[in-house]
C-alpha cells in the first residue's frame, strides 16, 4: 500500500492523501451496493486510518488500523450471498483487470508529466492488482490454471516498473509497458469468459 509506504518514510501529508482516496473514489460508489444487499461498510474503519495518518501517530497504530480496514472489506466480501463461486472469481477478474489498466494509465502520465503524485497512484494501483491476483490465483487456476501461470509471469515482468514510488523512471519503455499489460488484459477477459 503506497500510503502506508509513504508514511514510512515520513511522507504523511502524501500519506493521508492515500487514506483519503478509497473514502473519496471507492467507498462513495460501494456504499450503496452494500446497503442494498445489507452489509456493514467498513467506512468507520476507513476514516479512523483516516485519522490515524492526520494525527501522525506511530506506525505500528496506522499498520493496526490498516488492518482492521482489511479485515472489514473481508468480511463484506464473506457476506455477499447467492452468487457462484464461478461468478464471484469472474467479477475478481474484471476489477484484478481494471486496476491493472488503471496502473498503466497512470504510469503513462506520470512518466509524459514528470508527476511524483501520479507515479505514486500507479503504484498504489499496481499494488492493489498485484495483491488481489496473489490472493485470487488459486480461483483463477479453476478456471484456466495456463492464463493464470500466464498473469503470475506478466506480473513478475511488470513489478520493476513499479518498484521506485517516489522518482518517475526517464528511461520507462512504455511500449514494453504497455504490451505487457495489453497481454494481461487479454487474459484478464478470458478468465472472464471461461466456461
Amino acid at each position: 500500500m503506497v500510503g502506508e509506504k509513504l508514511y514510512a518514510v515520513g511522507e504523511y501529508d502524501k500519506a493521508e492523501t492515500f487514506f483519503g482516496h478509497p473514502i473519496s473514489e471507492v467507498l462513495s460508489e460501494l456504499s450503496p451496493a452494500l446497503q442494498y444487499r445489507k452489509i456493514a461498510s467498513p467506512e468507520e474503519e476507513m476514516y479512523g486510518l483516516l485519522e490515524v495518518a492526520q494525527s501522525k501517530q506511530s506506525l505500528k497504530n496506522l499498520k493496526e488500523n490498516i488492518q482492521k480496514v482489511v479485515i472489514k472489506v473481508d468480511n463484506a466480501q464473506k457476506s455477499v450471498k447467492n452468487s457462484s463461486k464461478k461468478i464471484e472469481i469472474k467479477n475478481t477478474a474484471s476489477v484484478n483487470c481494471d486496476l491493472l489498466v488503471r496502473s498503466k494509465l497512470e504510469l503513462y502520465q506520470a512518466h509524459q508529466k514528470n508527476d511524483t503524485g501520479m507515479l505514486q497512484d500507479a503504484v498504489g494501483y499496481f499494488d492493489a492488482a498485484y495483491d488481489l491476483f496473489n490472493a485470487s490465483k488459486s480461483d483463477y487456476n479453476t478456471l484456466s490454471s495456463l492464463k493464470a501461470e500466464t498473469l503470475e509471469n506478466i506480473f513478475a515482468e511488470l513489478k520493476p516498473y513499479y518498484a521506485n514510488f517516489r522518482e518517475v523512471d526517464k528511461n520507462l519503455d512504455a511500449s514494453k509497458m504497455a504490451g505487457l499489460v495489453a497481454k494481461a488484459e487479454l487474459a484478464f477477459n478470458s478468465l472472464q469468459m471461461a466456461e
